[in-house]
């Protein structure tokens, strides 16, 4: 019998060596020289913008709203509010709320000024339509592409999540963009807007999400619109503007979904048909917002804006 001392030395070798070999004979692999020895760190520089202005825009100063926890490390959605004739961004954001949003939805907003008209009253260049009443002739579409640069130029913007949303004159802005500039729009939301009547007047092809909020009493923008005559250039109805878009991005003739909701808060009941087509092969949807009895001017729920904002954000409504 081996003394007690040798013994426990030849149980500890023994034991060391089971252990090491993975539980008896499998052979100890040499180590893959190949293989670092530490995940080396991350090295790339985080994005540089340079300080951006307090406002936007140069002569046509426009406001911007950032999330409170901004930060050029990763990339945003942009959404550019458009006011409505003889408004300004101010009294748009003021009416719909917007910037009170971006922190939890977590978005970047930037709110222009279309050109004061000879009245003293701003517009948007968007269709024969509306509203260049004087001949201005100015260049907004241009004007809207510097401004979503500059914005990219100071802060990291998601190029594939820009959208507008604009209130009658806005909206027929928002239309212009989508049906000129289709390659820069992911989304708009046009509220009591309209598009050009002859849809060949819209040569873009790019795809584009699309939202019309429309109430059927309107009596400044029709939801049944307006035909053309030798006086005025005319614009389609809310359910026109939708089978155009539904053929542009590809969407199935099935609507995916249709809900009835209370978005407006001085007509009772639940006044809003909520249509929305989402079987599309382009990846965009269209939805019809139809405000039963609501006129040119809708006065939102709460809970009105955050669900036009999910889906311009290309989310799901809460």
């Amino acid at each position: 019998m081996l003394p007690m001392k040798h013994w426990t030395f030849q149980w500890i070798v023994g034991l060391a060596l089971t252990v090491a070999c993975g539980a008896g004979d499998k052979e100890l692999s040499a180590p893959d020289a190949s293989a670092p020895d530490t995940v080396a760190p991350d090295t790339t520089p985080p994005p540089s913008f340079p300080t951006p202005p307090e406002k936007l825009g140069g002569e046509r100063p426009a406001d911007y709203y950032l999330p409170a926890d901004y930060t050029h490390d990763k990339t945003w959605p942009l959404v550019v509010l458009l006011h409505g004739f003889s408004a300004n961004g101010q009294v748009q954001n003021l009416y719909l709320g917007i910037s009170k949003h971006v922190d939890d939805l977590g978005f970047i907003l930037v709110v222009p000024n279309g050109t004061m008209n000879p009245n003293g009253l701003r517009f948007w260049n968007a269709t024969g339509a509306c509203c260049d009443n004087f001949g201005q002739g100015v260049d907004d579409e241009a004007f809207l592409l510097g401004l979503l640069d500059e914005t990219m130029t100071y802060f990291n913007v998601d190029p594939q999540r820009v959208s507008l949303l604009g209130h009658s004159n806005g909206g027929f802005m928002a239309y212009h963009m989508a049906c000129h500039a289709g390659d820069r729009i992911s989304a708009i939301a046009s509220i009591a807007g309209s598009t050009y009547f002859d849809e060949a007047d819209c040569p873009g092809t790019t795809p584009v999400s699309v939202l019309q909020i429309h109430g059927t009493q309107d009596q400044s923008i029709a939801f049944n619109g307006v035909p053309r005559s030798p006086m005025y250039a005319g614009y389609p109805s809310a359910v026109e503007i939708m089978e155009r878009w539904r053929g542009r991005n590809g969407c199935d003739d099935d609507v995916s979904s249709v809900e009835a909701a209370d978005l407006e808060t001085l007509t009772a009941g639940e006044e809003t048909d909520v249509t929305q087509w989402t079987q599309c092969t382009s990846g965009k949807s269209v939805a019809l917002w139809q405000m039963n009895g609501v006129g040119h001017i809708p006065i939102f729920s709460d809970g009105a804006m955050p669900k036009a904002l999910h889906f311009l954000l290309g989310e799901s409504a809460p």
